[in-house]
């Protein structure tokens, strides 16, 4: 059969250690334990009959085998493995051994029984890389390819959330601007509500989930342009085509053509983006806060940029989910006077751990017009920042601007508010603007802002492994919580 090698991440260097009867073997399980590992030999993945990829340890050297040896840094030198701890038991049936992945680090192995054998009393002990292995008993059956799955979120709809295994993502090689991103935080968005308590399960061209934002390392980018692996990446949510007038002007998120695809998704322990998305991400700026750039911390961010915010200006803050949380903890560093509204009352205690100066319930106000007048003064409120999405918060902006104030539209809605063009634009002259979501340009400046203090992460409330999705969108959706992130590793 012909051999082929498996490229493996570029993080791991040196050779491979493997027990050379940890693999599928037709012996008896005992002979095969008792093998010695070959340690700083080569080794090569083997394919049998689509079964998967199987490894022999070999005692070549590459140039004993006919071709070039390759030093540590060659793109395809297989890394080195750690001992593999001894397996306590015995069975009279054959083994096979199934992989489980930790990030940044190699496998870590368990050796199972292939079928339910009478008479195992195998006891795989959790590798010290992967102390949680998943169903470290499981049976397999004969024709089981020895696969290496990685764990992804699955949205179901009518607020479902399940977890389900699927294969590692490989690159299109048709496409060539592809590249596979080891997801290191996915923070959960409120525009995903659409998918989570829709009619129907997410599948359309085999996205499985609606994460967007993310950040992690890139785990394969093959003749990439842009990225190489191990590098540290930001995903931006827009797939830039690079070449129409929009992307030339840095206005990503409004590609007349975007490419690629993102999947399954960022809630994955892989994803497959185009690699045009991937921003750099700086060494002293964690996977998390990096996350919060593209969507959270960076759609606000570049309202308040575009309508020139100072110190000097009073501004109203509708609604204090991420994105208002990110709003008031931004205009709070700028020094401008934030007046919060939010009717949930844990939220509006998170505007006031973010530095909002006055926080205010509209349900236990009679007339919140004339409170918030009351509030800002004779000089009125200069800016207003709408993060609710909700239709009466928007009219509610629009009624308090003093003349000549400015608007932003963050949050997303399918609806619009009561609007009144004479009183609300002619007579008044304000100036309302839409923002759909970060440029890449505001990167820099985000990573920035961060240096100088700004602290981003403080929105962050809880942090989960990714096998409790289904507790953190039921968490996050049912306003008992600021930011969720899933963590895919933990």
């Amino acid at each position: 059969m012909a051999a082929h090698r498996r490229r493996p991440r570029r993080e791991r260097q040196g050779p491979a250690h493997f027990p050379v009867g940890c693999i599928e073997d037709e012996r008896g399980a005992e002979d095969a334990l008792d093998d010695e590992p070959r340690r700083g030999r080569r080794a090569e993945f083997r394919s049998s009959d689509r079964r998967g990829c199987h490894a022999r340890a070999e005692g070549r050297t590459g140039a004993q085998a006919g071709r070039e040896p390759r030093g540590a840094n060659h793109p395809t030198a297989y890394r080195a493995l750690p001992p593999f701890p001894d397996i306590r038991g015995s069975c009279p049936g054959p083994i096979r051994q199934r992989v489980h992945r930790t990030p940044l680090q190699e496998h870590g192995t368990v050796r199972v029984c292939r079928n339910a054998t009478p008479g195992c009393n195998l006891q795989p002990p959790a590798s010290p890389l992967c102390p949680r292995p998943r169903n470290p008993t499981h049976s397999f059956p004969a024709d089981h390819p020895l696969e290496i799955d990685m764990r992804t979120v699955r949205m179901l709809g009518n607020c479902g959330v399940d977890v389900i295994d699927l294969p590692d993502p490989d690159p299109d090689p048709a496409t060539g601007d592809e590249v596979v991103v080891q997801v290191m935080s996915s923070p959960l968005c409120g525009s995903e509500r659409h998918a989570w308590d829709g009619p129907s399960r997410m599948g359309a061209n085999n996205v499985l989930n609606a994460g967007h934002e993310g950040a992690g390392i890139v785990a394969k980018a093959r003749g990439s342009k842009y990225v190489r692996e191990g590098d540290r990446v930001v995903l931006h949510a827009a797939a830039p085509c690079g070449s129409c007038r929009y992307c030339v002007a840095g206005h990503w998120v409004l590609c007349d053509r975007p490419p690629g695809r993102r999947f399954p998704g960022n809630h994955s322990q892989y994803v497959v983006v185009n690699e045009r998305s991937c921003l750099p991400l700086a060494d002293d700026i964690s996977f998390e806060t990096g996350a919060l750039f593209g969507d959270a911390v960076g759609t606000p961010f570049r309202a308040i940029k575009r309508l020139g915010v100072t110190g000097f200006d009073t501004v109203l803050i509708t609604g204090q989910g991420p994105i208002g949380l990110a709003a008031t903890m931004l205009c709070r560093f700028l020094n401008a006077r934030t007046i919060v509204l939010d009717i949930n009352p844990f939220r509006l205690e998170q505007g006031r751990q973010c530095g909002a100066d006055v926080c205010v319930n509209p349900a236990e106000e009679p007339d919140i017009r004339a409170r918030l007048a009351e509030i800002a003064g004779p000089r009125g409120i200069d800016v207003a920042l709408e993060c609710s999405a909700a239709p009466e918060a928007q009219t509610l902006c629009l009624d308090a601007l003093r003349k000549s104030g400015r608007m932003a539209l963050v949050g997303v809605s399918g609806t619009g508010p009561t609007i009144d063009t004479m009183q609300h634009f002619t007579l008044k002259e304000i100036e309302v603007i839409g923002t759909w979501y970060s440029a890449p340009t505001d990167h820099e400046e985000l990573e920035a802002l961060v240096r100088r203090g700004l602290p981003a992460g403080d929105m962050v409330t809880h942090r989960m492994g990714i096998e409790q999705a289904p507790e953190a969108f039921d968490l996050f959706f049912g306003g008992e919580a600021a930011k969720v992130v899933l963590e895919p590793w933990d």
